[in-house]
């Protein structure tokens, strides 16, 4: 139909490129700026101008999930394959997540903002088959603290039987804006996400993602924006087949209707998580948009090889999440 394009990715050839970040890149952007399509993007970047923002949404269906185990981040600019597009101040790129969720998100004066950290460091995870490591939680803490900075109030559930399901719920009823979960993240042999958290004992509980899908679905005032610092938490960048990217957090939390969701696509070095989060937070704070903040942080990190990983999926359309009255 008019103003459509068929475009053909190729799984496969992406795959034998994902240990080349760069040529990865390069590929996809190859694949997906045929000649219609860059001929627009090139108009569409001349009229913006080079001082302005050019906002991209990658608006995908839940019948075609399986795109988001693509790299889309790490995609080269079409009119200059030497230079990587998200890295950009001026690309303010997300991937735009429909909800049949319409529950308004209400305004927040800026001084109010509140952040809930979680923190899960199970006493007994050598004891399970899944090659976790145990984190360092005061290291944890102090990082997702730097990260906030002091504009923010926050509260901290870190291990010894606190990371549970039932008191993270608890907490967020009374209110916040940001969850921030430290924790580890899988996928499941059947292609189920969960999060590692901990039970009252401090021992492991494996929490699915139905389940927190669930506990949010019930809630009245959820948070507007949602971190998850754990490993696969938005699919492992792997193509895996269609069940990978299907059940992989991020999307889902923001199918549920959260209005942001920033995840992990893979495993993040704690040196890039760390800078990443400390820039995203600062421009959050200098009352720029949500895909701004992510925009300045991944310029932050460009040099590290693990840039790409941070994942952003939105609701809104203009970036913003009315964190400010």
């Amino acid at each position: 139909d008019s103003g459509s394009v068929s475009v053909r990715l190729d799984p496969e050839q992406l795959l034998s490129l994902q240990a080349d970040p760069a040529a990865y890149g390069l590929q996809l952007s190859s694949m997906l700026f045929t000649d219609p399509v860059k001929t627009a993007f090139a108009l569409v970047r001349g009229e913006v101008g080079a001082s302005e923002h050019l906002r991209l949404r990658l608006r995908i269906r839940k019948s075609a999930n399986s795109l988001h185990g693509l790299r889309w981040e790490t995609m080269t600019d079409p009119l200059n394959e030497g230079r990587t597009l998200m890295t950009s101040h001026s690309v303010l790129f997300s991937r735009f997540i429909e909800s049949g969720d319409f529950r308004r998100t209400d305004s927040r004066s800026r001084d109010d903002q509140r952040a809930l950290i979680v923190v899960a460091n199970p006493t007994d995870l050598d004891s399970f088959d899944l090659g976790l490591a145990a984190l360092d939680v005061e290291s944890s803490v102090e990082q997702a603290k730097a990260a906030l900075g002091d504009g923010i109030k926050t509260k901290v559930l870190a291990s010894n039987g606190r990371a549970t399901v039932e008191r993270i719920f608890a907490d967020l009823k009374e209110g916040y804006d940001i969850l921030y979960i430290v924790a580890h993240g899988r996928l499941s042999k059947s292609g189920q996400p969960f999060l590692v958290l901990e039970n009252e004992e401090g021992e492991t509980e494996q929490i699915s993602g139905a389940r927190l899908l669930e506990e949010f679905y019930a809630m009245v005032h959820r948070p507007r924006l949602i971190v998850l610092a754990a490993c696969e938490s938005a699919g492992n960048g792997e193509l895996e087949g269609d069940e990978e990217a299907l059940t992989a957090l991020g999307p889902l939390l923001a199918q549920e209707g959260i209005p942001a969701v920033l995840a992990m696509q893979g495993q993040i070095t704690i040196e890039t998580a760390g800078s990443f989060m400390k820039a995203f937070f600062k421009a959050l704070q200098d009352q720029q948009g949500i895909d701004s903040a992510v925009a300045v942080a991944r310029n932050r990190v460009r040099e590290r090889p693990d840039w790409w990983r941070p994942v952003l999926y939105m609701r809104s359309k203009s970036g913003r999440m009315s964190y400010y009255k």
